[in-house]
């Protein structure tokens, strides 16, 4: 063994030749010249900074309006969807504030006229853009009722005889609505009891109003005070005496004619003529025939055809109804605009419906009636007027006589048509309209799954929704990714709406529902937003018991409970959405100073862990691989920070105590920013039900942008967490051209520094006019680029230093990241 060992030594023995060292050369040995890399080293001294974008000029896409004048709403919504959510609120708020000021003010007869014009546009465009979204429809139906409550005001103040009529403005509907704040509340709330008011005062039905054949009808009450009306109608009566008289001299030269001519007849004989039959004949053979030209039959001819066109009157003989025909060839134009206004509120709005005429003819004063046309005065409010489906005689075979036995009572004749009260657009008379649930279930959201929507369906015919046997008796509905328990809880949440918020307390306390789920969102939702039925307190029935503070603070104290059993997860995105909307709720209607407290100290509590979350899943969305996995990530980000906006979209009275606390701009800030880059990056990528958060999300911003101005280390704070390389300038942000575009210089690199904007409506960041974006494919191609990022998403802004055209919004390795390619030497 020690004879193997020696010989595995020599083996190994290493021939170190130390005498070698003698003749190295340490200097020429270590020295490698590379002189490319000495030339591109020497460059990085001359590197010029890019050539600098074209200056981004932003412009308005708000609407304008004067500050005692009407808004000037667009023709069309804007197809950014930020511009065109805001120009709606921004009118909806001018509704709100300034239109009963505007009412009191404006003293011009064409008040109605410009109400009633601004509601068909605002109509036209929120009906478009707010198609499908429960919430923003109920805001639409609120601001129309309040629209016309100004036009009746001016339609009263105008003419106080019309206050003696029942408008017929129905407010049941208005139950259904959801109001997530109180200020739209009390809106509600007066809106119903000006309406009440209208009604208790009236002394006249709504069908006496369009009776043709009363002497209380409007149109008959107001001719009784209107000497233009009066006088109109002599007009017609002197102009109808003289064509009378006319047609009756008329009727006699005829009759004169025809005596002379009967005359004639009488003393003239039948002309006969021979004719031969036969001329081979000798003599030939003939006969007496009567003449073709017989004077004496001629004469007959003459007589028997003189006929004269009878003289309809132009008026009813009905003296009220007469009123009425000659009021609505002169309607006054507020009243048109206001009796136009009340049936686009009833049919357009509402949806309600009447029995259609179908009638083949129809005979107008204004279009084609042969005897008051041409004392029709066009107006520009044509939707109620007159129509008779019966026809003037000078329309039937009785418009002309034969003189024979004419008198003049033959010849003069009453007036044939039968006016009524007629709708031009539902092509329906005056009379009952039946309200379907249409607007009802606008009102309501719409459930994934439709074996639950019929318990959140809560008309004012079933304000307490289906009896509780129904939950048992539909069991065999219950969907298939729930149990029968789940079920059977979710389902009886909303039934009696006394008692809602008490089962939301228990769900809360002792969860038999799966918070996580869109439908127990939306059911919740549902219940806390209903108006529901109206009583002594803004709050109404449905939502009394938040009064009270112990309920109030049981509320608060179980919601931070299921806060802290779901912040660890953000798939429990739909459980914070619940929380954080009860809470506002609660801060909404409670009139307590320590129960508001409570509520923001929750709502705080909410927005940090949802701050929490959207940090978790941005970084997951740079890390994925998957780009399904990357758009999962992003999705549900975005979803995340338009909840977390959700937890500052309190009432205006509120935001100066959120707004208080630190970093509260920067978070929503921040939001905003995952929000809109998520929309960007996957615009077709959205659920339903953050389809109703994104619309909360861009009324929220236009409440709130004016506020964030105000904090521009909230700004500089949101956009270094979102962009690794934004170094503030020393001269802050400022507004820009536009109130809503804040605009800063980045800290000089080199002396050179960028413009950066940031859309406080939308959540836009723009580094020297442009947006957040991957680097160009010839970067992403090359071999240094995925050995430096691998498969890593990495988004970049230009760069501000010399020779680098981007730099990377996020740090990657705890440091950013500049990014340039330069051409080969």
């Amino acid at each position: 063994m020690s004879a193997r060992w020696t010989t595995i030594q020599r083996q190994d023995a290493r021939d170190v030749q130390l005498d070698d060292l003698a003749t190295l050369d340490f200097e020429g040995d270590t020295l490698v010249a590379l002189p490319e890399l000495d030339e591109y080293i020497h460059a990085t001294a001359y590197r010029q900074h890019e050539s600098r974008h074209p200056c981004f000029l932003p412009s308005s896409q708000i609407m304008t309006c004067a500050p005692d004048g009407l808004p000037n709403l667009p023709g069309s919504n804007s197809e950014d969807p930020s511009y065109a959510a805001v120009n709606l609120m921004q009118f909806e708020q001018w509704v709100a504030k300034r239109v009963e000021c505007w009412v009191a003010t404006y003293t011009q007869a064409d008040a109605c006229k410009q109400l009633h014009e601004l509601m068909l546009r605002y109509h036209a465009l929120a009906s478009a853009y707010y198609s499908g979204n429960s919430e923003a429809i109920s805001v639409m139906v609120l601001v129309i009722f309040e629209l016309w409550v100004a036009c009746d005001k001016v339609a009263v103040r105008i003419s106080p005889l019309i206050g003696k009529f029942d408008p017929g403005i129905p407010t049941a509907v208005l139950q259904n609505l959801l109001l997530p704040y109180l200020e739209q509340m009390e809106r509600l709330s007066r809106v119903e009891n000006y309406l009440e008011t209208r009604r208790s005062d009236s002394t006249e039905s709504t069908d006496r109003m369009f009776d043709t054949r009363s002497g209380m009808s409007y149109a008959s009450l107001y001719f009784d005070k209107s000497l233009p009306h009066q006088q109109l109608l002599s007009t017609i009566e002197h102009n109808a005496n003289t064509s009378r008289e006319a047609k009756r001299e008329e009727l006699r030269d005829v009759k004169a004619n025809y005596r002379l001519i009967d005359t004639l007849f009488n003393q003239t004989d039948h002309e006969y003529i021979i004719k031969v039959i036969d001329d081979w004949c000798n003599p030939p053979e003939t006969e007496t025939v009567h003449s073709r030209w017989c004077p004496k039959c001629d004469y007959q001819a003459q007589r028997e055809s003189l006929s004269i066109a009878v003289h309809e009157w132009p008026l009813p003989c009905d003296t009220f109804e007469a009123k009425a025909v000659v009021f609505e060839l002169r309607v006054p134009l507020w009243f048109g605009h206001w009796r136009d206004f009340r049936f686009d509120l009833l049919e357009t709005v509402l949806k309600g419906e009447r029995k259609q005429v179908r009638a083949n003819s129809q005979y107008k004063p204004s279009t084609n009636d042969p005897h008051l046309r041409r004392y029709f005065n066009i107006s520009s409010s044509q939707r109620i007027g007159l129509m008779s489906v019966v026809k003037p005689v000078s329309s039937t075979h009785y418009k002309s006589k034969n003189i024979t036995t004419l008198t003049d009572t033959q010849i003069c004749v009453r007036n044939g048509l039968r006016y009524q009260y007629y709708d031009v657009i539902s092509d329906a008379y005056m009379g009952p309209i039946t309200f379907k649930d249409v607007i009802p279930l606008a009102c309501t959201y719409e459930l994934p799954c439709q074996a639950l929507q019929r318990f959140i369906f809560r008309p004012i015919s079933a304000p307490d929704g289906p009896e509780p046997n129904v939950v048992i008796a539909t069991q065999d509905s219950c969907p298939e990714d729930m149990t029968l328990e789940e079920y059977k809880e979710l389902a009886t949440v909303p039934l009696g709406h006394h008692i809602q918020w008490a089962n939301i307390l228990l769900q809360l306390a002792m969860p038999g529902v799966d918070f996580k789920k869109p439908e127990t969102t939306l059911v919740f939702l549902q219940c806390i937003y209903q108006a529901g039925p109206p009583n002594s307190s803004v709050s109404r029935e449905s939502h009394d018991m938040l009064l009270y503070d112990e309920n109030a603070f049981s509320l608060i104290r179980n919601l931070t409970g299921a806060l802290q059993r779901v912040k660890q997860n953000w798939e429990s995105s739909q459980a914070v959405r619940i929380f954080t909307s009860v809470a506002a709720r609660l801060l909404s209607l409670s009139p307590s100073a320590d129960v508001q407290k409570a509520c923001l100290t929750f709502l705080k509590s909410a927005r940090d862990v949802a701050m929490s979350w959207i940090l978790d899943l941005r970084e997951k969305s740079y890390a994925a691989v998957d780009d399904c996995d990357k758009t999962i990530f992003t999705a549900k980000s975005a979803e995340v920070a338009l909840l977390c906006t959700l937890t500052f979209d309190v009432d205006d009275h509120h935001l100066a105590d959120v707004f208080a606390q630190p970093n509260n701009v920067s978070i929503l800030v921040q939001s905003s920013i995952v929000v809109q880059e998520g929309e960007q990056a996957h615009p077709n990528h959205r659920e339903r039900h953050s389809i109703l958060l994104d619309l909360r999300f861009r009324r929220l911003l236009y409440r709130l942008y004016k506020i964030l101005a105000q904090y521009p280390r909230g700004l500089d704070h949101a956009i270094r967490q979102s962009w690794s390389a934004f170094e503030p300038g020393c001269d802050g942000w400022s507004p820009d051209a536009v109130d809503y575009w804040m605009t800063t210089e980045t800290a000089p690199v080199q002396g050179a520094s960028m413009r950066v904007h940031y859309n406080l409506l939308s959540g836009e960041l723009l580094a020297d006019g442009l947006p957040l974006n991957k680097p160009p494919k010839n970067y992403r191609s090359h071999a240094l680029y995925g050995r430096l990022f691998g498969s890593s998403v990495v988004e970049v802004m230009p760069s501000a230093s010399p020779g680098f055209q981007f730099s990377t919004k996020r740090a990657f390795g705890g440091h950013t990241v500049e990014l340039g390619m330069a051409i080969p030497l």
